[in-house]
């Protein structure tokens, strides 16, 4: 993984908060101390080890999401409402969504009635096959 000072401050700074030391962190990931050390000068760590700090400092009690360490902190996402108040662009998007969710549900209502008139068929060719069978015997 390439080289990224953001993460090797996220790396450095849960690895302080937690009081531990950079071995402890080898030992729990099962690298050497080196490849640890490595992590908090470039942020240099695979997707395996990422995964196992979190778990640790997770553990630890840290709150942090799974992509933490290797993506930082996720944007917080707008309340909808914001978004429909604003500048506008939220109403055109929600139109926009409104609009092919009403075509999605003209579909629905579509695929029913053909589902409907196929099992009418269905149930028709079954009832005959029935009475031809009773007719037979």
């Amino acid at each position: 993984m390439a080289a990224d000072e953001a993460r090797a401050a996220r790396i450095r700074a849960l690895r302080e908060e937690h009081g531990l030391k950079w071995r402890e962190l080898s030992a729990y990931v099962g690298v050497t101390d080196r490849s640890a050390q490595e992590w908090g000068a470039s942020g240099a760590i695979s997707d395996k080890s990422a995964e196992k700090l979190t778990q640790l400092f997770r553990e630890l009690g840290a709150d942090i999401s799974d992509d933490y360490i290797l993506r930082g902190p996720r944007p917080a996402t707008p309340p909808l409402l914001n978004v429909l108040e604003g500048d506008g662009e939220g109403v055109t998007a929600t139109d926009e969504l409104l609009s092919r969710l009403a075509a999605l549900e003209e579909q629905v209502r579509l695929l029913r009635a053909d589902l409907a008139a196929a099992d009418a068929a269905a149930l028709k060719r079954s009832e005959e096959a029935l009475r031809a069978i009773r007719q037979s015997r």
